[in-house]
């Protein structure tokens, strides 16, 4: 089954710095304590970061992902986290920095897309945290299926990266299993196993 996680406030990737910056935001102490709670419940906690648009994000020079290395390995150790989720569930999705707009099938997307996740899951976890019985970090990748992921062919490359694909689908409800089933088998089509599929719907439509 799916982890049951608590979501707790990241940084922009455009803004990770080196742990000795100031743009890692210090957690407030009901946060800390928030999380250890949920730890003591048996539960997995991620962070969820939004691609972001500023002109620097993603760069594709090594210092940029040495810096977002460091930044997140950062918030592992220091936030006693269990993992990562990059929500891209924003229009611009794939951001313009990977160099074709919404095509996710450009070569040069699918570079940067595998360095994220690559270099999430190179990441340590504190002890008897992140993705049981290995030390490295849950990662999860949500997006909205039918306009930002409609494009994604094949997912494939990125399923040995990822632990689970959160589906959200803001055209559907609960109301409309059929239609949602429907729409999630496609992925499953598309490369992703369907134990690794997570349905979701906004929080209208339920």
């Amino acid at each position: 089954s799916f982890y049951n996680n608590g979501i707790i406030p990241s940084c922009n990737p455009q803004n990770c710095k080196d742990p000795k910056g100031d743009k890692i935001p210090s957690l407030p102490l009901a946060i800390k304590q928030g999380i250890a709670d949920l730890h003591k419940a048996g539960k997995k906690i991620l962070v969820s970061f939004l691609p972001g648009t500023g002109e620097n994000t993603w760069g594709n020079l090594p210092a940029f992902w040495k810096a977002f290395a460091s930044a997140c390995q950062y918030m592992l150790t220091e936030w006693d986290i269990d993992g990562f989720d990059w929500d891209c569930e924003e229009g611009e999705c794939p951001p313009v920095n990977f160099g074709s707009g919404q095509d996710w099938n450009n070569p040069k997307v699918q570079k940067q897309v595998e360095q994220i996740f690559t270099t999430l899951r190179s990441l340590k976890c504190n002890k008897n945290r992140g993705f049981p019985g290995e030390s490295r970090p849950i990662i999860t990748w949500t997006g909205e299926t039918t306009w930002q992921f409609s494009g994604l062919t094949d997912i494939s490359p990125y399923t040995p990266l990822i632990d689970y694909f959160c589906t959200m689908n803001e055209n559907y409800s609960i109301q409309d299993p059929q239609q949602m089933l429907k729409d999630y088998k496609s992925f499953q089509g598309k490369g992703m196993p369907i134990e690794k599929i997570v349905c979701g719907v906004k929080a209208g439509g339920c």
